[in-house]
């Protein structure tokens, strides 16, 4: 149960940091996902887990990129 809450926690990470970044929503803030999605977690070790998913994010648009443009 711990494992599918975890995973819970981590997709809607995912999907508040592409709301910030793909539709620039002012409503989603770092803190506001800290309190809601991980209210136990250290700062420090929430904003490491939040870089790291902004870094996968910017990863996967680089690679949609390339993807796109080898095919063209």
């Amino acid at each position: 149960m711990a494992d599918a809450e975890a995973a819970k926690s981590l997709s809607g990470l995912l999907n508040g940091i592409a709301q910030k970044v793909y539709y620039n929503n002012s409503e989603i803030t770092e803190q506001l996902l800290k309190r809601e999605l991980f209210p136990e977690l250290p700062q420090d070790a929430f904003t490491a887990l939040h870089d790291k998913m902004r870094g996968l994010i910017k990863v996967n648009d680089l690679l949609i990129w390339v993807f796109n443009r080898s095919c063209s």
